[in-house]
């Protein structure tokens, strides 16, 4: 019996201790942190610590339930440019929380910077219900901005607007400006982005952006330029007033700054221009203090840099910014020049075989910095390459006469049979431009027609007076170069062969007068009209009309005074003197060559000028500042000797 109330006793007593155990509350894991544990986290995400993503990863495993966490790493990977880890940390917060509006969000922003736009389109579509507000459909809107599909933009757009209600978010008008954007509708674009900022004043993405979109209109509305360049200036100075650390509201107020110079440039107010562009510069040196890696800021700096005429800078911030894989189109062209100018014509060159201009201007600018750098030919072929495309005659002309130069150095760099080709090539260019009405180049075509042979001077003498019929020093080379160029040094022999018809011209003109002589010597003296055939004397004091002779007089009648007529003095040889028939009458021998133009009337002579970098954006050689005879020899004139 003992032993029974013994088990009985231990089996109450061991259920006892289980009820005991079932029923204490167990210690369970908080859901959420305080509010003291996340802040340290929360200001490490702020400022972009390096531990914050190891900081956020064990929060996650300390709290997994928590979904804010979740989305906290999910946004912190994706700004560091890490979409794939976002979007699985995006996907573990959906599934904690099926209707979790960030996370989608997330998940949508990861999907567009993968570049998985089916996948996207078909997430949006999934979520016809989980997204009242239109959030989601916001981001997918912008997503479609980035993948230029401004019909699925404008799709997604409208459909958040309708989700709102009557109030618009500026973000969606943000979105708005973009889409405009993306269909070039700038007004529109410039019209939603005053209406965010206006009811949002601190909606500062809003700002930066209409800035950016008042300089392209700026750019579109030339008229309307300095106004648009204005408002810009004041959108990108309420950014860096509230947010002094800002690099890209300094940037941006820069790029106003430098368009607000290259205007004042084109309106030739040089010192205004000067002034803004240093403080571009001052803007763009504040951007990069906050942002040492930007690219972009390089390469507008060394625009600016550039436009006043600061080489050596120049070059280094556009090579910095080639280093830091800047890809705009203008670097490259601008660098070029920076070296050319700093002396560094090999590395421009070798940078220019790589860039094929894309517009008449960046064609002209090019083969303009060729033809300073003494490469030749391949301004010959950038200049006749954009002349093609340009509608102003005047430009065409200017760039015809600098082709002209680049064909006459290679001439002057060659000999023989390339040395005349050379010369004939660049004469064509300079009668080009003759025909364009380009004086300066008229002047050098007749000068190095000229330099040629008799036959050359004297068919470009004929081509200026074609030109012009005044042109006193064409005559002078038309009549200068005539015997030469129809005889070719031999005589009437060499008339006959290189001209019989002058040579029939001029037999004709002199042989008209004596053979009328020798008929009027044939002829014998006139009778006088009236006489008897006996050849009896007039009676005295009669006088007989002979028509062409003098009247007989009676002899022993005393002549009436006759008046002195003026007579042009003949001059007479001294006594003793040598005939001077054979120096008058010379026949200059085969081998001399016809006077040159410059011998007798030189042409003017205007140094080369260097184009300003002002008028890169200009791409028309500069039509105030001439080469000179010679062009480009360098310091001088080449001096024609007399003969």
């Amino acid at each position: 019996m003992r032993i029974f109330f013994i088990i009985l006793f231990s089996i109450l007593a061991v259920g006892n201790r289980g009820f005991t155990a079932e029923n204490k509350p167990l210690p369970q894991t908080p859901a959420a942190p305080s509010a003291e544990e996340w802040e340290p986290i929360r200001q490490a995400v702020a400022n972009h610590d390096p531990t914050a993503q190891t900081q956020l990863l064990a929060f996650e495993r300390r709290y997994p339930t928590w979904v804010d966490g979740t989305n906290a790493l999910a946004e912190y990977l994706l700004e560091q440019g890490k979409a794939t880890d976002a979007l699985v940390a995006a996907k573990r917060a959906i599934q904690l929380a099926p209707t979790n509006v960030p996370a989608r969000r997330i998940q949508v922003r990861a999907l567009a910077d993968l570049g998985r736009k089916a996948e996207l389109y078909t997430l949006v579509d999934s979520t016809s219900t989980s997204d009242p507000a239109g959030w989601i459909r916001y981001e997918a809107g912008l997503a479609a901005v980035g993948f230029a599909d401004a019909a699925k933009a404008e799709i997604f757009l409208t459909e958040a607007k309708s989700r709102v209600g009557s109030k618009i978010p500026s973000e969606f008008l943000f979105l708005e400006s973009r889409v405009a954007l993306l269909t070039r509708d700038f007004a529109r674009a410039e019209l939603a982005l005053v209406s965010a900022t206006t009811q949002q004043a601190d909606f500062w993405d809003g700002w930066y952006e209409l800035g950016r979109v008042r300089l392209v209109l700026a750019d579109q509305d030339g008229t309307q330029a300095a106004a648009w360049i204005s408002k810009a200036k004041v959108a990108f100075t309420t950014v860096c007033k509230a947010l002094p650390n800002d690099a890209h509201g300094h940037l941006g107020l820069g790029r106003a700054l430098l368009a607000e110079g290259i205007t004042r440039f084109a309106e030739q107010q040089n010192d205004q221009a000067g002034g803004k562009l240093r403080e571009a510069i001052a803007q763009f040196n504040l951007a990069l203090s906050f942002a040492p890696d930007s690219a972009e800021t390089y390469v507008v700096l060394g625009d600016a840099q550039l436009r006043l005429e600061q080489w050596a800078a120049a070059a280094t911030s556009l090579q910095r910014a080639k280093e830091l894989g800047a890809k705009d189109r203008s670097l490259l062209f601008n660098l070029a020049i920076a070296w050319q100018q700093t002396g560094k014509n090999t590395e421009a060159l070798a940078l220019l075989a790589n860039f094929t201009a894309s517009t008449p201007g960046e064609q002209i600018t090019l083969g303009m910095g060729a033809y300073r750098s003494r490469h030749w030919l391949m301004a010959v072929r950038l200049l006749e390459g954009a002349v093609a495309h340009l509608d102003n005659p005047t430009a065409q002309g200017a760039t015809w006469r600098y082709i002209g130069h680049a064909y006459r150095h290679l001439a002057d760099d060659s000999a023989g049979e390339n040395r005349e080709k050379w010369l004939d090539s660049a004469q064509a260019a300079y009668r080009t431009a003759g025909d364009l009405v380009d004086f300066t180049a008229r002047h050098f075509h007749l000068g190095l027609a000229a330099e040629r042979s008799p036959e050359q001077a004297y068919a470009g003498a004929w081509q200026s007076l074609h030109w012009d019929a005044l042109n006193l020093p064409a005559w002078g080379l038309a009549i200068g170069s005539y015997g030469l160029a129809k005889t070719g040094g031999h005589g009437l022999s060499g008339m006959a062969n290189h001209a019989p018809l002058h040579l029939a011209l001029w037999g004709a003109l002199f042989l008209t007068p004596l053979t009328l002589f020798g008929l009027n010597l044939r002829q014998g003296p006139t009778r006088p009209t009236g006489s008897s055939s006996s050849g009896a004397r007039p009676r005295a004091g009669k006088v007989t009309s002979i028509p062409g002779a003098a009247a007989y007089r009676n002899p022993t009648q005393t002549p009436a005074p006759v008046p002195r007529q003026p007579a042009r003095p003949t001059p007479r040889p001294a006594p003793n003197a040598k005939d001077e028939t054979a120096e008058i009458i010379y026949n200059p021998p085969p081998t001399q060559k016809a006077r040159t133009l410059a011998a007798r009337t030189p042409l003017p002579v205007v140094k080369p000028g260097v184009r300003r970098p002002s008028q890169v954006g200009i791409s028309v050689p500069d039509q105030t500042q001439m080469p000179s005879a010679r062009p480009d020899v360098p310091g001088q004139a080449r001096e024609r000797r007399r003969p």
